[in-house]
């Protein structure tokens, strides 16, 4: 199973972690934007992996990414990538 993440261009890369598998940056992942890919592998039925992305905004406003998940061995649906969208304002 792979996850594909495109980073917000509002948004700088900081860091990136996988409870199973391995996570790349992309580029350009630094200053702005990239997409980190992480390769999980096989998952049995009920089982998880967690994927952490750290992004820091770089100006006030919302930022959105969206991740999608893909694999070789089920068939697409509705379920197969999720939206985060965090407001950012002024310290």
């Amino acid at each position: 199973m792979t996850v594909r993440d495109p980073l917000p261009d509002s948004g700088v890369f900081v860091s990136m972690s996988t409870t199973q598998g391995t996570c790349t940056p992309g580029r350009p992942a630094a200053p702005k934007g990239g997409t980190v890919t992480c390769t999980v592998g096989s998952l049995a039925g009920g089982e998880s992996a967690t994927i952490t992305i750290v992004v820091k905004a770089t100006k006030p406003g919302t930022l959105t990414a969206t991740a999608t998940v893909s694999a070789s061995n089920v068939s697409s649906d509705t379920d197969d990538s999720a939206t985060a969208t965090t407001t950012v304002t002024e310290s």
